[in-house]
């Protein structure tokens, strides 16, 4: 614009002095005004489109810091994943242990049960405890499977058993059964003689109250295992 007017300026003067208006737009390249402004026109113009083209390079450039940010989320979000992923190892580690844990206690149960079978079937081949064969196999069941220790206590014939086993009818020798744990009961009076044979040697009739006072003991310790793993 200013250029403009320095000419206007320009020609006016020099037509102000007699120079021919036509004459002096030939000499400046120019045929008319309208030339010069089609060319400030096309500049113009220019300058348009390289406005546009930078304002275009501008949002290609602002689209490319959004889709970063959004990559940094990504990220995130993925490192959030790996972090759950290993908790979820650690959690599966955690607990393939304690099946292994649990699965041990399993096998030492199976184990004290299958000794306790062994020894109830030794005694109940003896044949003078034919009487107490099944009492004894009442109490490992029971005992196996967890029972309380009242349910224990109301088996049918373990008071009859434990008098079969106290009443030798001579307390010279010492040796009463001795009530373990899971007895809640007060033990019966001794039965008669009559219930074992006169040809029945103390010795033996003693070991085998010991014995049934240790079975009575190894049933008590396999429950509480038992409850124990339950907890």
């Amino acid at each position: 614009m200013r250029g403009r007017d320095q000419l206007l300026t320009r020609g006016s003067r020099e037509m102000g002095t007699g120079v021919d208006e036509r004459a002096w737009w030939k000499a400046e390249g120019l045929k008319s005004p309208q030339d010069r402004l089609q060319r400030e026109n096309a500049k113009l113009k220019m300058e348009l489109e390289g406005l546009r083209y930078d304002r275009l390079h501008l949002a290609q450039y602002h689209q490319l810091l959004e889709e970063k940010k959004d990559e940094v989320f990504d990220e995130r979000r993925i490192n959030l994943l790996k972090a759950q992923v290993m908790q979820l190892e650690r959690q599966v580690v955690l607990l393939s242990e304690g099946l292994s844990s649990q699965m041990y206690r399993c096998l030492e149960v199976e184990n004290a049960v299958e000794t306790l079978t062994d020894r109830l079937r030794r005694v109940v081949s003896s044949k003078r405890l034919q009487a107490i064969a099944p009492v004894l196999l009442s109490v490992a069941r029971r005992a196996v499977s967890c029972h309380t220790a009242g349910e224990l206590a109301e088996t049918p014939g373990l008071p009859q058993a434990q008098s079969a086993l106290s009443g030798t009818g001579d307390d010279s020798d010492g040796i009463q059964l001795r009530p373990g744990p899971l007895m809640l009961h007060k033990p019966p009076p001794p039965p008669q003689r009559s219930m074992l044979s006169v040809d029945t040697p103390a010795a033996e009739v003693s070991v085998a109250r010991a014995q049934l006072t240790q079975l009575i003991e190894m049933c008590t310790d396999v429950r509480q295992k038992l409850l124990r793993n339950n907890k």
